[in-house]
């Protein structure tokens, strides 16, 4: 796959967002969940499923950022950024329509995540086709 500038930087700023987001939601979820509008409270179990989750995105962030640096993780990069984006996003549309309209925070990252996750993949069709091409 082509390297490119625009790419990479689309990559490192994707896997930063993601990194930083996962960090908080693993080290300080009740913070971070609160300014969303959600209150997670002392449910240890619940607490574990969340910082679960934010482990694996901070781990996918680096991921993605990687590709940024490392010209042979650029498609694998590319690939989980787009897939872990959009797919985020689909699900939280999926929750909206199965349990209702969440919190203003969540529907905002929705929509972060939606046009980060169209960015990554426009970027890696652009860049993949170059690479066919070329």
């Amino acid at each position: 796959m082509k390297k490119s500038k625009v790419l990479s930087v689309i990559l490192f700023l994707a896997g930063l967002l993601i990194m930083v987001v996962g960090a908080a939601t693993l080290f300080i979820p009740e913070v971070f969940s609160a300014k969303h509008g959600v209150i997670l409270g002392s449910d240890i179990n619940l607490l574990n499923d969340i910082r679960g989750a934010g482990g694996l995105m901070l781990g996918t962030g680096i991921l993605i950022m990687l590709g940024a640096f490392v010209e042979k993780m650029t498609f694998t990069s590319a690939v989980v950024g787009s897939v872990m984006y959009l797919f985020f996003a689909g699900s939280r549309m999926i929750a909206i329509l199965l349990d209702g309209v969440p919190a203003e925070g969540l529907i905002k990252a929705t929509v972060v995540e939606t046009v980060v996750g169209l960015v990554v993949l426009m970027a890696f069709l652009k860049y993949r086709q170059q690479a066919i091409s070329a």
